[in-house]
């Protein structure tokens, strides 16, 4: 993928999911009191609002207590903006991969605003059951850092089958195919 159309992709991609994000978190602020739930189609989807404070589906939670807050954000910013930089000016991305690690982007900036800018806690509103599986609360953030991780899996996955199948190194034939001359 050319530099050009990977940059107009990952701000494109980023911008969107902060937008929506931020959206979204302030239609739940304002809408859904403490406690109140919505429920549509037939239940699969929750919406009760709730504040987080600990990272992506509270993640923050499962480290040391020394590395909660600022310590944790500072560590996410710097992981983020580092991916941000490779997005935008390292070398050549197939679109795939570009996408989903401007969706990991996206959601991890948009809670990072919430968390270092706009005070700290997190509006998470959404829930997903289905039978007997509950899911935790979280928001549009959350779904681009998930969506963005599920895809890149698979490109990883591809790309390495496709680097084992030209010899490992990213086309090379094989050495012992190669002839001497």
């Amino acid at each position: 993928m050319r530099q050009r159309k990977r940059i107009v992709l990952a701000l494109f991609t980023i911008l969107l999911c902060v937008g929506f994000d931020q959206i979204t978190k302030g239609i739940a602020a304002e809408h859904l009191s403490r406690g109140r739930e919505l429920s549509f189609a037939g239940d699969v989807i929750r919406f009760s609002y709730s504040e987080n404070e600990g990272a992506v589906f509270s993640f923050e939670y499962y480290l040391p207590e020394k590395w909660h807050g600022e310590i944790a954000g500072a560590a996410s910013a710097l992981l983020v903006g580092a991916i941000v930089a490779f997005l935008l000016f390292g070398p050549g991305l197939r679109p795939l991969p570009a996408l989903a690690l401007s969706l990991f982007c996206g959601g991890s900036v948009s809670n990072l605003l919430d968390r270092m800018v706009f005070g700290g806690n997190v509006v998470d509103f959404i829930i997903v059951t289905w039978g007997g599986f509950r899911s935790w609360t979280f928001n549009v953030a959350d779904a681009a850092i998930v969506s963005g991780l599920t895809l890149l899996i698979p490109s990883i996955i591809w790309r390495m089958l496709r680097s084992g199948q030209r010899g490992g190194r990213g086309g090379d034939p094989p050495a012992e195919s190669r002839k001497m001359t």
